[in-house]
């Protein structure tokens, strides 16, 4: 159970990631726990102190004055042409609606690959360049 002083962190912690457009992959990779344990914060889980104080520490280090938007933001990533990309075609769309969608890009982009491609009989069966010579 979260005390206050947890909450105001955990909400710190969210205001923090939405307006500087980062993804809870990254967060968690910058404090040093995983994503899981983001979401058991987000959930109502206990936040140790030593977490705390990374929160803080990253917030503090981070801080603007200002709030800025996602397409000329200077912490976005600007290497990435897909979502660079993404951007120049949601430009129109409002500020809090691209701001959400390019959270999931990047949430997207650094999952881990779950699926991948594999060959099936029908995949074979249609592979092969004649299938009814088998006589």
């Amino acid at each position: 159970m979260q005390t206050d002083e947890q909450k105001k962190v955990l909400n710190a912690l969210l205001d923090y990631a939405s307006q500087h457009h980062k993804s809870f992959a990254s967060i968690a990779k910058q404090l040093g726990v995983t994503q899981n344990t983001i979401s058991n914060w987000k959930k109502g889980s206990s936040i140790s102190v030593r977490n705390q104080d990374k929160i803080l520490k990253m917030i503090g280090a981070n801080a603007k004055g200002d709030n800025c938007n996602v397409c000329n933001c200077s912490c976005r990533d600007t290497d990435n042409p897909i979502l660079t990309s993404l951007l120049a075609i949601l430009k129109d769309l409002p500020e809090r609606d691209i701001a959400k969608l390019y959270a999931f890009a990047l949430e997207l982009r650094d999952a881990p690959v779950q699926y991948r491609y594999v060959s099936t009989p029908i995949a074979k069966a249609a592979e092969d360049p004649a299938p009814f010579n088998k006589f």
